[in-house]
């Protein structure tokens, strides 16, 4: 059961930390035009992905205290 969770965790935390990154990468460049679906989507991806970092961590805390019982 614990290395279960644990790869869990592992897994969703590399898919949190990748977004993140994904998102500052895309809002960083700044040589895409400005359409308007192109703004929305950059929005979308950053808020994305500090909402997913976001719940990694709410994961990573409640994990922590149910892998030390």
């Amino acid at each position: 059961m614990k290395k279960i969770l644990l790869a869990l965790i592992i897994i969703f935390n590399i898919i949190a930390f990748l977004s993140l990154f994904l998102a500052i990468g895309i809002n960083n460049n700044h040589n895409l035009p400005d359409w308007n679906w192109i703004v929305s989507f950059k929005a979308f991806i950053l808020d994305y992905g500090l909402k997913m970092t976001f719940v990694a961590v709410v994961v990573d805390v409640i994990a922590y205290i149910i892998y030390k019982k």
